[in-house]
């Protein structure tokens, strides 16, 4: 009975709130379509929070996703990173891996730097932040 009892105010604790939650730390969610509306994929998104590539994240694109766990709170600038077997020049004429021949999305080179991307975001400082990414074609 005594269990029971427990049980019930821990309960009702949860129902009422009276439990405090940690906030979740900044992630971001995302996608990245090339201007024709195929999905980026195979290929790296690298976020910079500063001046400097030292504290660059980069994660991968997959099928048009991509998923930051940790990201820095306030603004950020996307930029596309190639793989060193992907000529900037290839990826904007054909959007095909060249060795493995999966589809990427064409990148035009202006996306591969982090000065001339023109994708900056604000990340939120508590939960998710959610950024769509449609590149243009020039």
């Amino acid at each position: 009975m005594l269990w029971r009892s427990a049980g019930l105010c821990g309960l009702l604790l949860l129902a009422t709130g009276c439990f405090s939650t940690t906030p979740t730390q900044p992630h971001i969610v995302g996608t990245a379509v090339d201007a024709e509306g195929t999905k980026i994929s195979n290929v790296e998104v690298a976020l910079r929070t500063g001046e400097k590539a030292s504290g660059d994240l980069t994660v991968f694109v997959k099928d048009g996703m991509f998923y930051v766990p940790t990201a820095p709170a306030g603004t950020v600038t996307v930029y596309f990173k190639v793989p060193p077997q992907q000529s900037a020049e290839y990826l904007k004429s054909t959007g095909v891996h060249p060795e493995t021949g999966a589809v990427t999305g064409k990148i035009p080179p202006k996306y591969h730097n982090p000065k001339t991307s023109g994708l900056t975001f604000q990340v939120n400082d508590k939960g998710e932040t959610k950024i769509d990414i449609k590149l243009e074609a020039k």
